[in-house]
C-alpha cells in the first residue's frame, strides 16, 4: 500500500499485553516494537522515513480482548 500510495503516510503504533512486564518496560517495549517495524519498511521497502510516525501506547491501550494479541504495530493512515 505504502509503495503504491506514495504520498500517504502512517502512524506506527506500538502496544504491549497488560500481563506482562510493568507499566515502563511495556511502553520502552511497545516503542522499539514500533521503531523495528518502521525499520522495516525503510530499509527493506524503501519506504521513507519522513513517512513515518513512530507512537507507544505500552499497555495503557488494549484493542484487542485477546491479551496476547496486544503484543502488536498498528498502521493508522494520515
Amino acid at each position: 500500500y505504502l509503495k503504491e500510495n506514495p504520498n500517504v503516510k502512517v502512524i506506527l503504533t506500538g502496544y504491549a499485553d497488560k500481563a506482562t512486564g510493568t507499566e515502563k518496560i511495556n511502553k520502552e517495549l511497545s516503542e522499539k516494537r514500533a521503531k523495528a517495524v518502521a525499520d522495516i519498511l525503510v530499509n527493506n521497502y524503501g519506504i521513507e522515513t519522513n513517512r513515518l510516525t513512530i507512537e507507544a501506547s505500552g499497555d495503557q491501550v488494549q484493542p484487542f480482548e485477546k491479551n496476547e494479541w496486544n503484543r502488536v504495530v498498528v498502521f493508522t493512515a494520515k
